[in-house]
């Protein structure tokens, strides 16, 4: 959908989505399992030919059991380094060791995740009702229990490979960042609000934010027409619409968005079509940190030129 919308409308918009009754019991709870969790941690160096850079493959036993799989790339030597943790996009896998030297080359320790289930390594053992050919947003949503939304679990790994890093000798634990794009800005919010060491937050256009606007308004091919194609399968006269938007509301980061203690950074493209620009003002909207944003009227989903320097200097700050 090209956006019509004024910079005023967006400043002022609360989003449309549910404050579940329980979404601080449901994510005390979330984090405790998490805690109890063996994450039976492992790290093995690579071979790379690469210089100035140390790299290593990761696994963790998340919750669930899911075995969970990240790179690592730190400087040589590095001491008192910072660490930006780095989700992917819908989809997609974990960053490639080539991309990740931008950041070493800053002095950065640099961490990527693959969500599970996705296009990478990391296991998803989710076991769900329903439609499995498609749709991570939909995915446990005919579970009985909202525990069982996919989602949730990302959200812990996030978490969890954060309590991780904390336990490197080279990473400076007051200088811990996240930064993503779609999903991927989504999953940095997510980790800062689950993980209160996150300083710093840069978020690309973030997805998972207000699924119910999304659903609404949205006019083309994108991951949220897995709600569209989930109606039309499963509840195609609509008899449940508010409490599906309710479940989803649990893994919903504009709800999220209040535990946030990092300062955030965020950039829109006002023709996205794909991630919905007033989707994602309603979680920058309910930030109750030091936050910017920056828009890009002409651009859509795609990459914003300019902002991985704006992003690179604002976090060297």
């Amino acid at each position: 959908m090209i956006s019509k919308i004024s910079e005023k409308e967006l400043l002022e918009y609360q989003g449309m989505g549910y404050m579940p009754d329980d979404f601080d019991d449901y994510w005390k709870r979330a984090l405790k399992e998490m805690e109890s969790v063996d994450a039976n941690f492992e790290m093995k160096p690579t071979n790379l030919n690469l210089k100035n850079q140390e790299s290593f493959e990761i696994w963790f036993t998340g919750v669930g059991n899911a075995r969970i799989y990240c790179r690592y790339m730190r400087p040589v030597g590095a001491k008192n380094a910072p660490v930006i943790f780095k989700p992917h996009g819908y989809g997609g896998r974990c960053e490639s060791w080539y991309d990740m030297l931008s950041w070493i080359s800053q002095g950065y320790c640099v961490m990527a995740i693959d969500a599970r289930g996705q296009g990478g390594r990391s296991q998803d053992t989710l076991q769900t009702v329903g439609n499995t050919l498609h749709g991570h947003i939909i995915r446990g949503l005919d579970n009985e229990n909202p525990d069982d939304l996919y989602y949730r679990q990302v959200f812990l790994d996030m978490a969890q490979i954060v309590r991780i890093a904390e336990t490197f000798e080279e990473v400076d634990k007051n200088r811990m960042y996240a930064l993503g794009g779609s999903q991927g800005g989504g999953l940095a919010i997510a980790c800062a609000a689950l993980s209160p060491q996150i300083k710093k937050v840069v978020a690309y256009y973030p997805f998972l934010s207000d699924y119910k606007y999304a659903y609404l308004n949205i006019e083309s091919a994108t991951a949220f027409d897995e709600l569209s194609e989930y109606f039309r399968m499963f509840d195609p006269r609509q008899e449940n619409v508010e409490k599906v938007f309710q479940k989803l509301a649990y893994i919903d980061i504009q709800n999220l968005a209040k535990y946030v203690k990092a300062d955030v950074i965020m950039a829109s493209g006002m023709r996205d079509s794909a991630v919905p620009v007033m989707t994602q003002f309603a979680m920058f909207n309910k930030l109750k940190t030091n936050k910017k944003y920056y828009l890009y009227p002409e651009r859509g989903h795609e990459k914003l030129d300019d902002m991985d320097e704006t992003a690179m200097q604002w976090l060297n700050e």
